[in-house]
């Protein structure tokens, strides 16, 4: 929304974006006229650490000062708020540990699309 559709890591091939990403452990710039509360928040969720990184409830928190009237009546989680939402502290990733392994890119899996990873 905030780049009007423009497709992110543009030129770049899926390895490239993963080393972008989980390598070199950089971001996406700030796009052309997107102000610092958006950018800001996009810079939170991206990120590494999965714990690290913003809740749904607490960017609903970061968002609900820009709704507007309108959206805060029809909103069903602005009208009906609950306790009951999963806590903060509850992890929302999969723990290291968990059976799941990290990705490697060193290995060929899918020859159509030449993804490398190592499983």
């Amino acid at each position: 929304m905030i780049t009007l559709g423009q497709q992110p890591y543009q030129g770049l091939a899926n390895e490239e974006v993963l080393s972008f990403i989980g390598v070199s452990r950089k971001t996406l710039d700030r796009p052309m006229d997107c102000p610092d509360f958006w950018y800001d928040l996009m810079v939170e969720c991206w990120r590494y650490v999965p714990r690290d990184r913003p809740t749904f409830r607490q960017i609903v928190e970061h968002l609900i000062p820009l709704a507007s009237d309108q959206f805060r009546e029809a909103s069903w989680i602005y009208n009906h708020p609950t306790t009951d939402y999963p806590s903060d502290t509850e992890p929302n990733y999969v723990p290291e540990g968990h059976g799941m392994r990290p990705l490697a890119v060193t290995e060929p899996v899918d020859e159509v699309s030449g993804v490398l990873f190592t499983l």
